[in-house]
């Protein structure tokens, strides 16, 4: 049985539900006649993105650096997984890519999967070309 989850990032100020109620019996339509209830105020709390189970969950070990290979990133990519789809599948699997092509296929339906993922930033700690720097010295600034 397959079950597609929809997620929203905010409350909307209103809902428009189509309730279906036309059947199809032996390929005619047939209506339904069915009473359909709807409360004034509906918390839709529970369908927020930052509830969503399987992708919008805390990765293990936030704050450090992701734990994925770029050859099985690669992979994934070949295979026409976007890169952060094949980012993401990856931690949740362990670097596993067996393990990853199969988190994609499960959670194919739901578009946060495609959502960058928050690389750590370099605390306090800058990536200084040294021939840049030199250049930059050269020109009186120390």
């Amino acid at each position: 049985m397959f079950i597609s989850r929809n997620y929203f990032k905010t409350t909307p100020r209103y809902l428009l539900a189509v309730p279906n109620r036309f059947i199809l019996e032996k390929w005619v339509p047939k209506k339904l006649n069915a009473l359909i209830e709807v409360c004034q105020d509906m918390n839709l709390s529970e369908f927020l993105i930052h509830n969503a189970v399987s992708v919008g969950e805390k990765l293990d070990g936030a704050g450090t650096a992701p734990k994925y290979s770029a050859g099985n990133v690669n992979e994934l990519v070949n295979m026409g997984f976007s890169e952060n789809a094949a980012k993401r599948a990856l931690i949740h699997s362990k670097d596993n890519l067996e393990g990853a092509t199969n988190w994609i296929m499960e959670n194919m339906d739901n578009y946060a999967i495609n959502d960058p993922i928050e690389e750590p930033k370099n605390e306090g700690k800058a990536n200084i070309d040294p021939a840049a720097m030199s250049q930059i010295m050269e020109l009186g600034f120390d």
